[in-house]
């Protein structure tokens, strides 16, 4: 009996203190204890048998009534002595959770032991007969409830997603890149499922986010950049999200999730509708240009965690910055100079440059209407996209390696914030057991096709990264090829905690591919912000019909032959093209066929709020 007992007081000890993090937002509970924890074992043990002797509960039952009370005393010491041991070690994780756990956890067990023991003596002068059926019920009964309890409790591990707008896939490590912009991404993805062939809904930050949200492709949810302008939010038809479209935050917050984002504001803005579902959405309680450098940062998001924890919730975090964005100057200067030794003269490098270089006539208004220092300021932004593009020289060589090399800067500069983020999640434990997702809304173009920026629906834009990590590093390193969309993301996390979306999205959950990694690909639709224009994959090939440097156009790629997109085969076979020409037009009907059914109600343009157009035409939008 001693020896059940010492067992009870490890198990139960174990078991608390698991619980106990679990419950405090603390993954994982190593194997061996802390130096603290096994003091703490050591101490619960030996009092245990030190009273349990005193009270003569190792001699033969004498009555149950006796036994519980005694059993009764025996654990009110432990629970005393397991606080006042937890206040000299200054435990944060073992808390008063664990007390109270570990107290009723030990009572339980041990009471079951006892009372085990007596109907095994009992049950051995019961007929056989009788006692096969029995067990046979027993066995059938825990398999039952076994298989009720792991098929529809929901799994409820923390969930971050981490968005880093205008990340191209080809520019990170572990897609390829050989300029080491992205060393913590690249070990991230060895832990993660990396999809290869990733590709965004649209090639602007709006209507991708809004699909990744909705699981929805923007010619039926209507969100688009355009819907900043009046104007053609008419034209096109475009709309804020609809309250009858349920998001990614909402189906969580409605699972016990505390939803969190925290943005950089302009085109993520919650005018679009992206509040929808989150407890929290804000752009003003992280500067994440500065998140890396400052210490507030870490700390903010870090009471975002916290708050969680007091709420007894699992959290939905979603991050999201501009640092990759043009005019490419976010990162410091430390970064920039590892990626451009040698500025190219007369060309920004960073803020100062812009604002020299800007002039009165881009805005005369400006020193008219700038009353104070900080709308002066506000008016200085207006121009920076203006002020760094007309600075730039497309057909000099010498100025492309110095926009590339800005770009890859802020490539560097987005993956040491995204150290600092999985830092944090380390230094509190809870990094391993959280599913964590880092990817991008849509590329940049970098005259590849003749352009720049981000609106064409080739793969320079489209191609971006997606690397989930599962708790526990479940399927971690695995590398799939199969051309997949980015949207796909929202119905794999639901299907991972077993939740069942109220509307079917058009997206498919990826967890068959991650698991049999030989799952037939899907179809891969891309939609411009007019929402006129598809591209859409057939094998190996893809084919748009966007209209490009305002000329319309047809574009047939070979994605295995032709990764660049640099070939256009559309006057190749003109059988095939009229196929895809048919088959374009058949994706637009199915996609009007498919908002009809989703429903009615999408919200009217609204008018931008003053702070959001200030946001808007400092990225150079408006």
């Amino acid at each position: 009996m001693r020896s059940v007992d010492f067992l009870a007081v490890v198990a139960v000890f174990f078991w608390a203190a698991y619980r106990s993090k679990l419950h405090a937002g603390f993954f994982p509970v190593p194997v061996i204890p802390k130096i603290a924890e096994l003091s703490l074992l050591v101490v619960l043990g030996t009092a245990w048998h030190l009273i349990a002797r005193m009270h003569k509960f190792y001699e033969e039952p004498k009555g149950l009534g006796r036994e519980t009370i005694t059993l009764a005393k025996l654990v009110i010491f432990q629970l005393l002595l397991a606080a006042v041991v937890l206040f000299f070690l200054k435990n944060q994780v073992l808390s008063r959770f664990f007390v109270l756990l570990y107290a009723a956890g030990l009572f339980a067990i041990t009471a079951t032991t006892r009372l085990v023991g007596r109907a095994w003596i009992r049950a051995r002068h019961i007929p056989a007969k009788y006692l096969v059926p029995a067990a046979g019920f027993v066995v059938l009964v825990a398999v039952g409830l076994a298989f009720h309890f792991s098929h529809t409790k929901p799994l409820r591990p923390n969930i971050i997603l981490i968005s880093i707008d205008t990340l191209r896939a080809d520019r990170l490590g572990c897609y390829g890149c050989p300029t080491g912009t992205s060393p913590n991404i690249d070990a991230f993805s060895r832990e993660s499922v990396q999809f290869m062939q990733a590709i965004s809904q649209a090639p602007s930050t709006t209507g991708s986010h809004m699909s990744l949200f909705t699981g929805l492709l923007p010619p039926v949810h209507r969100v688009t950049n355009l819907l900043q302008q009046e104007n053609l939010a008419k034209m096109y038809d475009l709309s804020k999200l609809s309250a009858k479209i349920p998001t990614l935050a909402q189906y969580l917050k409605e699972n016990g999730y505390r939803t969190i984002g925290l943005h950089s504001g302009g085109h993520v803005s919650a005018f679009f509708g992206f509040g929808q579902g989150f407890d929290l959405y804000s752009n003003k309680i992280i500067n994440w240009g500065r998140f890396f450098w400052n210490r507030s940062g870490p700390k903010a998001l870090f009471s975002q965690l916290q708050a969680s924890r007091k709420a007894k919730k699992p959290f939905f975090l979603f991050i999201h910055h501009f640092l990759c964005h043009d005019p490419y100057i976010s990162a410091p200067q430390q970064v920039r100079e590892r990626f451009l030794a040698n500025p190219e003269p007369g060309l920004p490098v960073k803020h100062k440059d812009l604002i020299s270089n800007m002039r009165t006539q881009d805005n005369p208004s400006a020193a008219a209407s700038a009353p104070d220092a900080e709308q002066k300021k506000r008016q200085q932004w207006v121009s920076l996209h203006n002020s760094f593009w007309k600075s730039i020289d497309g057909n000099n060589p010498r100025h492309r390696h110095h926009v590339r090399a800005l770009y890859d800067a802020g490539v560097s500069y987005s993956d040491m914030v995204f150290s600092k983020v999985v830092e944090l999640l380390k230094s509190k434990g809870l990094y391993n057991q959280t599913l964590i997702v880092v990817v991008s809304d849509h590329g940049e173009e970098f005259w590849e096709h003749g352009g720049t920026l981000h609106k064409n629906l080739f793969v320079e834009t489209l191609h971006v990264p997606l690397l989930v990590k599962f708790p526990g590093g479940k399927y971690g390193g695995r590398k799939i090829e199969t051309p997949v969309s980015q949207f796909d993301l929202m119905p794999t996390i639901l299907e991972y905690l077993r939740i069942t979306p109220r509307l079917k999205p058009q997206a498919v959950s990826l967890l068959p591919l991650i698991r049999n990694m030989d799952a037939p690909s899907g179809q891969v639709l891309s939609f411009d912000d007019t929402l006129q224009f598809v591209r859409f994959n057939q094998g190996e090939l893809s084919y748009s019909n966007q209209t490009v440097h305002e000329i319309p156009g047809e574009w047939i790629y070979n994605h295995l032959t032709d990764p660049g997109e640099l070939d256009n085969l559309a006057g190749a076979d003109k059988a095939r093209l009229i196929r895809m020409r048919e088959r374009a037009a058949r994706i637009m009907n199915e996609q009007k066929a498919f908002r009809a059914l989703v429903g009615g109600g999408f919200s009217a343009p609204a008018q931008l709020p003053e702070d959001l157009k200030r946001q808007l035409k400092a990225l150079g939008y408006l």
